[in-house]
């Protein structure tokens, strides 16, 4: 149900943002209209991976699903920047209010201080290279000699 909701919203944001721009579109328009569809693509692709991993419960999936509101509110929420600023901006800062919100409970819920952050941030770069560089040059970590 929410994922129809959001694309009819993403829809007639749309219709609007065509009969506004019917004749021109600026430079600004057109750049936010990108980035617009890029967080449209990273939305569908969320949706598309929570219908495909649908038993799936690994983490990832336990945050896409929770998370899945934010991903949809962000390219309606950068539509309405190019048709109204000021709604615009005040629909950011109300995106932005709910996603610190939802990280504070998160670490609330995994019980994790605000000073351990960095760290986890800094391990999941190093564990995301780690199988990146494994999956250029093949390999396991296993295989590597501790010299």
């Amino acid at each position: 149900m929410l994922p129809n909701i959001i694309m009819s919203i993403i829809s007639v944001l749309a219709a609007f943002l065509q009969l506004q721009f019917q004749s021109h579109i600026d430079t600004r328009s057109s750049r936010i209209i990108s980035v617009s569809l890029v967080a449209l693509l990273a939305y569908v692709l969320v949706e598309y991976n929570l219908l495909v991993n649908r038993n799936n419960n690994t983490a990832v999936i336990r945050f896409l699903r929770e998370n899945r509101l934010c991903f949809g509110a962000l390219p309606c929420t950068l539509l309405l920047h190019i048709l109204s600023p000021s709604i615009g901006w005040a629909t950011t800062v109300v995106w932005i209010c709910y996603v610190v919100k939802k990280g504070y409970d998160e670490m609330v819920y995994h019980n994790v201080s605000i000073a351990d952050i960095p760290r986890l941030v800094r391990d999941a770069f190093f564990k995301l290279f780690d199988k990146f560089n494994h999956a250029i040059f093949g390999g396991s970590p296993e295989d590597e000699s501790p010299v």
